[in-house]
């Protein structure tokens, strides 16, 4: 499956490949049909927020 990284170091987001999750006992696995940016997202990018 597709997800968006950052990665350490970088000043955009990446496209990257990631196996498939297998939900376990209890769990479902849901498709995300759309996504938003805020202000968080641009903080985590510009390195202000979070941390590697």
């Amino acid at each position: 499956m597709q997800a968006i990284a950052v990665r350490e170091g970088e000043d955009e987001p990446v496209l990257v490949e990631k196996p498939r999750p297998e939900p376990g006992s209890g769990e479902a696995l849901v498709r995300t049909l759309r996504v938003g940016v805020d202000g968080t997202d641009h903080e985590v990018i510009a390195g202000g927020h979070g941390g590697a």
